[in-house]
């Protein structure tokens, strides 16, 4: 694990100081890289030590990586590998992993076919069973493009936009639809119908005006913070990084 860790630092130093001193690609290797070092240490080093170089530190290497897709499978496994029966925690681990999906896949599906099946949307000759495995098949050839060699990015856009601004944007239209379209009044009366009692006023002052303007104000926030942003993403060579971990 170390030794990895290593290369990826030392990956990383070589591309900076590529870039920094406008050395030609593959130039500097993991065989060469100390002799480079010295040399442009030796020549310049106020630019070397302006570049904060990243040295191997297994520590710090986890804590870095203890978000994301890095907690599941660098710094917990680093741990399971450490614990006595290290082997019978590394099934447990993963089927927990694998648990947990499942169970999130439970809400997801529900989501979606519990509206459809309200709304008679679903002719009534195709079976429940059929319809349920046709939704999960089509999640399941969505995911495919996790895998792709642009996995990373589907996952970084799905992570980043899909799971957050959405879901604000729908529960800000959904109080706004049911305060002011369907009516508080009316909203008032079916729970009071189900449950017996009527919300209090802390429900109604929570519904009619704390929710929508907290939900306006991170929406405004969001959009402020994004547009002052540059956009930009990672892009790789895998070929250059390749040659360079060999």
């Amino acid at each position: 694990m170390t030794a990895k860790i290593g290369k990826y630092h030392i990956g990383k130093n070589i591309l900076t100081l590529t870039n920094s001193f406008n050395i030609g690609d593959e130039n500097i290797t993991l065989e060469n890289y100390d002799d480079w070092f010295n040399y442009l240490n030796t020549t310049d080093p106020s630019e070397v030590k302006s570049l904060n170089l990243k040295t191997c530190n297994l520590q710090t290497f986890l804590d870095q990586s203890a978000s994301g897709t890095g907690l599941a499978f660098i710094v917990f496994t680093e741990a399971v590998i450490k614990m006595p029966g290290s082997q019978v925690w590394a099934v447990l681990f993963f089927v927990m992993l694998f648990s947990l999906g499942l169970s999130s896949m439970f809400g997801n599906l529900e989501g979606v076919l519990t509206p459809l099946l309200d709304l008679h949307m679903i002719p009534p000759w195709i079976p429940k069973e059929i319809f349920t495995g046709l939704i999960c098949l089509t999640s399941f050839t969505v995911a495919l493009i996790f895998t792709l060699g642009s996995g990373n990015y589907w996952l970084e856009i799905f992570n980043s936009y899909v799971g957050s601004m959405p879901l604000l944007i729908i529960a800000f239209f959904e109080i706004i639809s049911v305060v002011y379209i369907y009516g508080i009044n009316k909203f008032n009366d079916d729970i009071e119908w189900m449950s017996g009692r009527r919300p209090n006023i802390y429900w109604q002052a929570t519904w009619r005006f704390i929710s929508p303007l907290m939900l306006l104000v991170v929406f405004v926030a969001y959009v402020v913070v994004e547009a002052e942003k540059q956009p930009t993403y990672n892009a790789w060579n895998p070929d250059y990084v390749r040659k360079i971990l060999q």
